[in-house]
């Protein structure tokens, strides 16, 4: 019986993982030049301490590290080290996403939101958010959580993080504790 209770507590306990996610639409098609937000929020079960995240780009094979930083706890704000110009961290709570300005054909591919959390015995999880970059766009295009069309790309970057915080806003509220 004392077998089955450790298989049973160490099942339940295994199963609790730090999630990422970079939206229900994991890319964006933007125009050269412009400024784009990489979506990347973070739940856990559990909490987190000294959570570790990285933004990385697969520039052909070459994972090239934007920013990083480690989180100490919920609701404190990291001082996040920038690896790369034009990269701006716009993250706040639970959410680590990144802007990219005037961005390039170079950098349109793969981008990598990963995060490791000591607190649930160093487990990691990573998204992946796809960019693709054009001379111009057609009349309307999806991007992250939602439909843009030329009137709404002509908003300030700003304006779109606004948005896309106050939609992630209280993820980490809607994950249920473990107690203990």
């Amino acid at each position: 019986m004392a077998t089955l209770f450790i298989a049973l507590t160490l099942g339940v306990w295994g199963t609790q993982a730090l999630e990422m996610s970079v939206g229900k639409i994991p890319f964006l098609e933007a125009v050269n030049g412009s400024t784009v937000l990489l979506p990347c929020t973070y739940a856990s079960c559990i909490g987190i301490k000294n959570l570790y995240f990285r933004w990385q780009h697969n520039d052909n094979g070459t994972m090239d590290t934007l920013c990083d930083s480690v989180i100490p706890e919920d609701g404190v704000d990291p001082h996040v080290n920038i690896f790369k110009e034009r990269v701006e961290f716009v993250g706040k709570n639970n959410n680590i996403s990144i802007l990219l300005w005037n961005i390039t054909f170079e950098d349109e591919g793969q981008y990598t939101c990963y995060g490791r959390n000591p607190k649930e015995k160093g487990k990691n999880h990573s998204a992946i958010f796809t960019l693709y970059v054009v001379d111009e766009l057609k009349s309307a295009w999806l991007a992250p959580q939602g439909l843009i069309t030329q009137k709404t790309a002509s908003q300030d970057p700003k304006q779109i993080l606004k948005q896309h915080q106050r939609r992630h806003e209280n993820m980490h509220e809607r994950v249920p504790k473990m107690a203990g």
